[in-house]
């Protein structure tokens, strides 16, 4: 008879707390979302074109820009250095002048340099 007063009990507190969580009103009111009328139209500043593309291969190369420098490559190891104001070549490497160099990926740029993967030539 003990056990059952307790399982009683158990489900009397239970159906309180339930019973106090349902007439619970949201208390949290969203502001009203400002209107911006703020437009503008984007212009092409410069273009830029480093190697030949990645052919009929598929590749996630794609540019990083650090140090107003624009970091960018293409699949047979030509790397460039562009200024990010004004589009003009920094400098340019060739990484598969004497040995092929195929760039894979991972092209970023941290602590003043330039880090990027290299597929293994066979």
């Amino acid at each position: 008879m003990h056990k059952g007063w307790k399982q009683i009990g158990a489900v009397a507190v239970l159906g309180a707390l339930l019973a106090g969580c349902a007439g619970e009103e949201d208390s949290i009111q969203m502001a009203p979302v400002p209107v911006v009328n703020s437009q503008f139209t984007p212009t092409q500043a410069w273009s830029s074109q480093v190697g030949d593309g990645v052919g009929q291969y598929f590749s996630r190369l794609s540019p990083t820009e650090a140090y107003g420098k624009v970091f960018a490559a293409d699949r047979e190891g030509v790397v460039k250095a562009i200024g990010s104001e004004d589009g003009q070549t920094l400098w340019s490497v060739d990484l598969g002048e004497e040995v092929p160099a195929l760039i894979s990926g991972g092209l970023t740029a941290s602590y003043n340099k330039v880090y990027l993967a290299l597929k293994p030539a066979i």
